[in-house]
């Protein structure tokens, strides 16, 4: 019997900057030492199943992280969730799990909040009423590309000497658009300084604009 299960999770702080492939890792060990019925993949070199609907950016926090496993028994969900939050270190958090109710291709869109330094409202209004050109790489090479079509402005305010921007980005496992491009091109194009911009993934979502699930 194989059940397949969605964990949903948190990824706070400073374990923002692990990897993905570390990432993997970390889950893997943390499954293991949960001790929960999990199923690995059959053949001469078997190995756990495990798999991330969309992986997240290095250096990004997110509130709406997932990754997918396989069941060999049925498990209450409160059960799994806290044997594996007892396993998890400082700044992971499962806060859900449930049956997957979508594939990934589903994914459409991402929502971000990102924090920049300063009251810089005004320069982003502007920046983002323009084409926000880049240069986007891809696996056949990279080429300059107007990405401003594939973001929407949700929302801007400053509040104790910081502009935090919400924005909705097209995501999924086919196309994809990081917010740090555009934020990147802002920062060159007004003189700031990048590395100070700070992303929060708040929500993955379908084309409908409806929670992936």
């Amino acid at each position: 019997m194989m059940i397949d299960t969605r964990v949903f999770y948190e990824k706070r702080g400073r374990i923002r900057y692990i990897s993905h492939l570390d990432m993997n890792r970390l889950m893997q060990r943390a499954l293991a030492r949960a001790k929960l019925p999990v199923w690995f993949t059959q053949g001469f070199n078997p190995h756990l199943y495990l798999t991330f609907p969309l992986p997240l950016s290095l250096g990004f926090e997110s509130k709406s992280e997932m990754m997918d496993i396989r069941l060999t028994e049925q498990l209450p969900a409160d059960e799994v969730k806290a044997r594996l939050n007892a396993q998890l270190p400082e700044g992971l958090f499962v806060s859900e799990v449930a049956p997957p109710q979508l594939p990934a291709a589903q994914i459409a869109f991402c929502d971000y909040e990102i924090t920049l330094p300063g009251s810089v409202s005004a320069q982003l209004e502007a920046f983002l009423a323009a084409p926000v050109v880049v240069e986007k790489k891809t696996k056949k090479g990279s080429s300059e590309m107007d990405i401003r079509p594939h973001l929407k402005l949700l929302g801007l305010r400053e509040e104790s000497g910081k502009t935090i921007l919400l924005l909705r980005c097209a995501s999924g496992p086919v196309f994809n658009v990081n917010p740090s491009l555009a934020m990147e091109a802002f920062c060159r194009e007004y003189g700031h300084e990048a590395p100070d911009v700070d992303y929060l993934k708040t929500a993955v979502l379908t084309a409908q604009g409806e929670r992936f699930r």
